[in-house]
């Protein structure tokens, strides 16, 4: 006797064991009569998912509304998880103008995730909640159109045109939710009412809606691969990142079928991208089905060379200093989590060498990201322009199709088809391999190649990049223009001028590289006026020949110097280089132009 009561003590102990397992923290959610979702409600309450009225109360059989069914999903699609803060903003600031429209502020954030995430467009935001039909009790057949799209299946489910469903209600099934309850039913994320009956148009209650997030989450099971990016490879359609262990991934992306959002909006090209931003790789299951980036913008970029660093257990601090050369020296403090890259890989404190070239992101004041690079290193690619500018500058097309502006030393190395050169004659379209020293261009190796394009006039861009296109009579040919050299004749005429060009005009061009160097033009011949301009010399660049002064009337002008242009010195009458012209000389200068800039053939220094 006492050996059954012993017995049957366990057996009690046993069940209550199982049901205090299990039992939901609400009152209100008997483990009995809400076995079938006991563990689901206590699991979502945990995750914060579907929350209860209070810590007491559940209300397992409210019906839930549509616009709480979509806040729901949008929680179980990642606008609730741990680093989506930033992009969860972004995606409000992106579509704050269309979902505050909907009438539901509190719900605004969680909405414009939806869209942001492709789960919804604006549009079907609208029809599904406009008119305060958010306010409307969610049908069962509607949550099935919810789970589907929250899965990502819609375009399966669209392909569907002959949905078979074996339920007696079926024709209650409104004809365009028909596939998509199908595909719930078979892939067991929705159950019928009854093994006959699906029961389309009863109200979802907030017990039914636990087991039905819970099983879209299992089968979505999301993850999600934080960090900052190393390199972006538009031709393999690549991205490098160090992930938040420190950990160097590479994932491939085809934008065409993956989206890929960047401060929150969609982009086509991987290009877009650049080193240090922040991105996140969203995974379902092993499958990468959703990418987003964020700019990293910091207060300030440094740029030196590494002079020396030094440490304490609290606090890391480095020095740099603007030149190899310079005396003067700044330091910097280091975050906390200050990023830190050494040509392009993940590296510690440690692994930064002395003389390096340091590039810091500050944020607060403080260091949150270095990348460090060898005092020479070198790249190649294509010109793709050159910016006249203080100081001047080389853009150039990196075999993955990035472009990149370098700044050109003061004594720049050239040589062009295997003969030294000067930096203005070197043309858009030139291969090149050029040397940086502190990434700065110190040595160019260019090549060229000469052909001669015939044809009709077809369009003349007059810009910072002119450029010309004629028709060959099989294609459009569009080149730049070498606007500081460029032979222009009309009719046999030299000097003529580009606005005497017509559409239509029958043209020779000799092409180096993609710049057209020479024109040749069968129309009316015109005459070139020469003039002359006085003013204050603001900047002289030696490497493109190019004098920018101040005029009479206050404004700027640039103007190109011809190489056999005569300079000479006014007060001694001396014959002058360009580089004897300095900042706040006055200078008076003869001048043509060739319709795209001023060049100057006779200067004359009149002094301070």
């Amino acid at each position: 006797m006492k050996k059954k009561l012993i017995s049957s003590i366990l057996c009690l102990i046993l069940v209550l064991a199982q049901i205090s397992v299990f039992a939901s923290p609400f009152a209100d959610v008997d483990p009995v009569k809400y076995s079938w979702a006991d563990k689901q409600i206590t699991k979502m309450a945990e995750m914060g998912i579907i929350n209860g009225y209070d810590a007491q109360t559940f209300a397992p059989e409210d019906a839930v509304r549509r616009v709480d069914a979509l806040l729901l999903v949008s929680r179980i699609a990642g606008s609730v998880a741990n680093g989506e803060e930033e992009y969860l903003k972004m995606a409000y600031d992106t579509h704050s103008t269309a979902v505050s429209s909907l009438g539901y502020p509190s719900y605004e954030e969680t909405l414009a995730y939806l869209t942001y995430r492709g789960i919804y467009t604006e549009s079907e935001l609208y029809n599904f909640l406009k008119g305060g039909a958010g306010n409307s009790e969610l049908k069962r057949y509607e949550a099935a159109v919810i789970l589907v799209k929250l899965v990502g299946a819609e375009e399966e489910v669209k392909l569907n045109t002959m949905p078979v469903l074996s339920f007696d209600d079926s024709a209650a099934i409104p004809v365009t939710a028909k596939a998509y309850v199908e595909y719930c039913y078979e892939e067991g994320l929705m159950l019928g009412m009854s093994e006959t009956e699906f029961s389309p148009n009863t109200s979802v209650t907030r017990a039914q809606m636990a087991v039905l997030l819970e099983k879209a989450m299992n089968k979505l099971n999301l993850t999600y691969s934080r960090g900052s990016v190393l390199e972006v490879n538009s031709v393999t359609d690549s991205i490098t990142y160090t992930d938040s262990n420190g950990n160097t991934k590479t994932i491939n992306v085809n934008t065409a079928n993956v989206p890929v959002k960047y401060n929150g909006e969609d982009i086509m090209s991987l290009d877009e991208l650049s080193i240090g931003d922040k991105i996140t790789a969203i995974y379902s299951g092993t499958e990468l089905i959703f990418v987003e980036s964020l700019r990293v913008v910091a207060d300030s970029t440094v740029t030196g060379v590494y002079a020396s660093n030094s440490s304490t257990p609290s606090t890391k601090k480095v020095t740099i200093r603007p030149t190899l050369t310079s005396s003067e020296t700044e330091q910097y403090t280091l975050a906390e989590d200050c990023v830190i890259y050494v040509n392009n890989a993940p590296a510690t404190f440690a692994d930064m060498k002395v003389d390096s070239f340091l590039t810091l992101q500050i944020e607060d004041n403080k260091v949150v990201s270095i990348v460090a690079e060898e005092k020479t290193k070198t790249v190649s690619g294509t010109i793709s322009a050159f910016i006249y500018d203080v100081p001047s500058k080389m853009q150039i097309r990196l075999a993955n199709n990035t472009t990149v502006d370098y700044e050109l030393s003061a004594n720049v190395n050239v040589k062009r088809n295997n003969q030294n050169a000067e930096v203005s004659e070197l043309m858009v379209g030139d291969k090149v391999t050029v040397t940086l020293t502190y990434n700065n261009i110190s040595n160019v190796v260019a090549t060229s190649t000469k052909k001669v394009v015939t044809g009709t006039v077809e369009e003349i861009v007059i810009s910072s990049t002119p450029s010309i296109t004629v028709n060959t009579g099989s294609t459009n040919v569009e080149c730049a223009i070498d606007a500081s050299s460029i032979e222009i004749y009309v009719n046999g005429e030299e000097n003529s001028d580009i606005y005497d060009l017509r559409l239509g005009d029958k043209a020779t061009l000799t092409v180096e590289s993609s710049t057209v160097t020479k024109i040749e033009i069968e129309t009316t011949a015109v005459s070139v006026d020469t003039v002359n301009i006085v003013g204050t010399v603001q900047n002289v660049d030696t490497n493109y020949m190019c004098i920018t002064l101040t005029v009479s009337d206050g404004s700027t002008q640039q103007i190109f110097v011809k190489k056999t242009a005569s300079i000479l010195d006014g007060t001694t009458q001396k014959a002058r280089t360009l580089s004897s012209i300095k900042e706040g000389d006055t200078i008076t200068a003869v001048i043509t132009s060739n319709g795209f800039t001023q060049e100057a053939i006779s200067i004359v220094i009149l002094g301070k």
